[in-house]
């Protein structure tokens, strides 16, 4: 997707601050979001997590307090304390190794799609529709998913990303306000 996945870095705090409590049953999505956030923070110290993103992508978070991973209608933009604080857990988890960011070469524009493998037989194909929204799709039909996975992970043979050096570079040049 566009930006980098921040999901992990949301604390019950956050999400209870930021939501928007004028929809119908936000309560309760709030409760499955903390419930949902424990679980892939769990996941994490079990296994690396991957997450492909733009540098433009990552520089339009850091403007406007939005990540596409969760429609905007459910919450209010982060606060620019709030991003930085979510970059820097997400900084520490790359640096401890649980969280692998890979930032797609300038040649991929990609905006409103984003993709999540969860593994070589699963994953969800998410579009952002300027007027509808969200829209997503599960897909479990193996081959389509192998090969889109086969894809994004033979994209650093390809050359079609940042090195690992220029990544982290990159990210603590967000956090240093350099960008």
């Amino acid at each position: 997707m566009p930006d980098p996945c921040l999901f992990p870095f949301l604390d019950e705090e956050i999400m209870r601050k930021y939501a928007n409590f004028d929809l119908p049953h936000i309560d309760e999505a709030v409760e499955l979001l903390v419930d949902r956030v424990r679980r892939y923070r769990e996941g994490m110290e079990k296994k690396v997590e991957i997450s492909f993103c733009t540098r433009q992508g990552f520089k339009s978070f850091m403007e406007t307090g939005i990540i596409t991973e969760i429609p905007a209608i459910y919450y209010t933009p982060f606060n620019m304390d709030v991003r930085l604080l979510m970059v820097g857990r997400l900084y520490r988890a790359m640096k401890k190794g649980i969280y692998k960011l890979k930032i797609l070469d300038d040649r991929f524009n990609i905006k409103n799609i984003s993709f999540a493998c969860y593994n070589e037989y699963s994953m969800t194909y998410c579009y952002n529709h300027p007027v509808k929204g969200m829209l997503a799709f599960g897909f479990r039909e193996r081959s389509t998913v192998t090969s889109i996975y086969d894809y994004f992970t033979t994209l650093e043979e390809q050359n079609l990303l940042l090195s690992d050096v220029e990544t982290e570079q990159f990210v603590k040049e967000v956090l240093d306000g350099k960008i």
